[in-house]
């Protein structure tokens, strides 16, 4: 109700406030009320006014957005093969083995390797990774982690 302009609750307020306590409104009674309030708000007030109070709201709704968001750095690395076969370097480096010994050598996620197997973490580490191919024999790879120095 605080939508409506401030003289047209000091008009109307006592007996809308009425109404809305005897017929118990739904979901779609809430829309509409909030529709016409709105509505109301835009008839007679400031255009400006309105503007920055709507631009304040988005403003507060993306930094709620943003502090819920984990942050991820992710670092990324070109690199270029002069011969050898690109498919059996990339096997062996998502190999189980391979990738633990990264882990273990970089302290990579030591949080969870105290809760987690070691295949999870592995897992984990694969799903972090990525590689693309580029122009010739070249590939890139990114890394994904919360942690800036770890990435």
């Amino acid at each position: 109700m605080h939508l409506y302009p401030a003289a047209w609750r000091a008009r109307y307020g006592v007996e809308f406030q009425s109404l809305l306590e005897d017929m118990k409104p739904g979901f779609l009674d809430i829309v509409d009320i909030l529709r016409g309030g709105l509505q109301m708000r835009f008839a007679h007030s400031n255009f400006w006014k309105m503007g920055a109070v709507f631009a304040l709201a988005g403003t507060l709704a993306g930094v709620v957005v943003l502090s819920a968001l984990p942050a991820i750095f992710i670092s990324t690395a070109v690199l270029r093969l002069d011969s050898g076969d690109v498919g059996e370097l990339a096997r062996g480096a998502f190999s189980r083995r391979g990738l633990y010994e990264i882990i273990q050598r970089e302290k990579l996620y030591e949080g969870l390797r105290a809760e987690m197997p070691a295949e999870n973490i592995v897992e984990r580490m694969r799903r972090d990774i990525r590689i693309q191919k580029t122009k010739g024999n070249a590939f890139e790879i990114a890394f994904a982690s919360s942690d800036p120095a770890k990435a």
